[in-house]
């Protein structure tokens, strides 16, 4: 079917305002791009500990000075210390680093980039091809849509993991769409190095889907066994135990519950509330189960679309998820894609309300930079568009 002007119309404004965003972008990239050939970004520690195993110190993998003394060997002018994060992954993810890790840095960070941005790009072929109502829109507006999304961005620049996560979940989506629920879960447990991302939303989806787990949970033993087979079993237990205290500290001052994307940050903005005291980690929890629960009900109460059921599984996965940084949540874009796409009432209010909610969502992220604050909000506008395009197919379940 053939979009109306107004569909036309809402792909013009939108793609402006994108377009305004993506030069954004552009400019504070080439602005920090001297930093960058430094290495001053996130890619120092995964580089870093990916020579360490290239050079058989796998065992020193989570040796904080083992790290920084490696580090220090390709980026001499960065106060490793200060500026760059230890390796806190988990120990089977450090082999998607490795290949790179035969490269010096700069051509490595340059190699990587590229790797993902192809990622992206095969990712939106796989939205287009499966779902005809982002089909209808054009390649340049979705790269827009990319380029203009700040969590791809920072992922991008930092030289940090989550495209990897945003190409599984889209797998996982587009198979799902075909109904090969044991696959899809398969694909998303790929992405299990996200481990607080993954499970959560494999639960929900698992609601409707219970096949979904089929796929998930041989994959996520593998990755398991794998770690368990490079650090040995005291290792995994010294993994948990090291991401434990950076959690507790902050890695150093570097992470701050303050201006994280869910619900920790939301909890640790209210009037009275000290991040990390007991009170908060409880109400953090609390807060967590009944969003689990609610969006659980949502999922099982209605025979709403796919698309839906992946946006409502990632809304309540991020809130829940205990450590999220801006570009955790880079799938994010799949979802805000979906939704501007979804056929709504083909009017001219409902192509204002789109434009609009597409907008507030990116201005949040965008704004988050300078006030840390906003972050958490970007799931006001989203749940908000998820009852407005979903409401008729609530409404025609209830009824039955």
């Amino acid at each position: 079917m053939m979009r109306g002007r107004f569909g036309q119309r809402k792909e013009w404004l939108a793609g402006a305002f994108l377009l305004t965003l993506t030069l954004i972008n552009v400019a504070s990239v080439c602005k920090l791009a001297p930093m960058l050939r430094k290495g001053y970004q996130d890619f120092t520690a995964f580089y870093g500990a990916a020579k360490m195993v290239r050079d058989g110190q796998i065992a020193r993998l989570y040796d904080l000075d083992a790290l920084y003394q490696v580090e220090k060997q390709f980026a001499p002018e960065v106060p490793i210390r200060q500026a760059a994060l230890p390796y806190n992954h988990t120990p089977f993810e450090v082999l998607v680093w490795l290949p790179f890790a035969y490269l010096n840095y700069l051509p490595a960070y340059v190699a990587w980039t590229v790797f993902n941005i192809v990622l992206l790009i095969l990712s939106l072929r796989m939205v287009r091809s499966r779902f005809p109502e982002v089909g209808e829109f054009s390649l340049i507006f979705l790269l827009l849509a990319v380029g203009a999304f700040v969590p791809v961005v920072i992922a991008l620049m930092q030289g940090q993991d989550p495209i990897l996560l945003v190409f599984a979940f889209t797998l996982g989506l587009t198979l799902l769409e075909e109904g090969r629920d044991v696959a899809a879960g398969a694909a998303l447990g790929l992405g299990l190095f996200k481990f607080h991302f993954v499970i959560p939303l494999a639960l929900i989806l698992s609601v409707r889907r219970p096949r979904v787990l089929l796929g998930i949970i041989p994959v996520g033993a593998m990755w398991i066994l794998v770690s368990a087979l490079m650090v040995g079993w005291g290792g995994l237990v010294e993994f948990v135990q090291f991401s434990w205290r950076l959690e507790k500290s902050g890695a150093g001052g570097a992470i701050s519950s303050v201006g994280m994307p869910n619900l920790r940050g939301l909890i640790a903005e209210l009037p009275g509330i000290v991040g990390g005291s007991v009170f908060a980690v409880s109400l953090t929890m609390v807060c967590s189960v009944v969003v689990m629960g609610v969006a659980a009900w949502v999922v099982a109460r209605s025979e709403v679309p796919v698309s839906c059921l992946f946006a409502v599984a990632s809304v309540a996965s991020i809130l829940v998820s205990y450590h999220a940084i801006i570009h955790d949540v880079a799938w994010l874009v799949v979802v805000v894609l979906l939704l501007f796409c979804a056929p709504g009432g083909g009017t001219r209010s409902e192509m204002r309300i789109d434009v609009i909610l597409l907008m507030v969502v990116y201005a949040i992220f965008l704004s988050s930079s300078r006030w840390p604050w906003v972050a958490p909000l970007w799931s006001v506008p989203v749940v908000i568009w998820i009852l407005r395009k979903y409401r008729h197919d609530y409404a025609a379940e209830a009824a039955v």
